[in-house]
């Protein structure tokens, strides 16, 4: 079974470190969310079932840094302007640190991909 210190091998400490952090707030914040994890992307997926329908959210771990996507995110309102990617499944925001201002917003986002997912059930 792959496991979420398998996706952080490539990475230095200080990526390694934010994605940890980030990991242990997503959990915090979605009560009983599954997670798992594509090693060849280096990705950890998060949601509530199988398949794109019942996705919250992605931590995507890269030499720049930590990533944090969303199914359709680019269909939130996004008052940060901190929504990137257009592409056909998803768009990210860049994490660069988890300071209270951090995790307001991605709060504020987690609450969209929720709401989401629910009209999508």
């Amino acid at each position: 079974m792959r496991t979420f210190e398998d996706i952080c091998l490539p990475y230095d400490q200080k990526v390694v470190s934010l994605a940890k952090e980030l990991r242990e707030f997503l959990i915090e914040e979605l009560p009983n969310i599954q997670e798992e994890m594509d090693t060849r992307q280096n990705m950890a997926f998060y949601s509530y079932g199988k398949g794109y329908k019942n996705l919250i959210s992605m931590l995507s771990l890269s030499k720049q840094g930590v990533k944090l996507g969303f199914y359709k995110g680019w269909d939130f309102d996004d008052p940060f302007k901190m929504m990137k990617g257009k592409g056909k499944v998803h768009s990210h925001i860049e994490i660069k640190d988890l300071s209270p201002q951090t995790k307001e917003r991605i709060r504020y986002f987690l609450t969209q991909a929720v709401a989401s997912y629910e009209k999508r059930k």
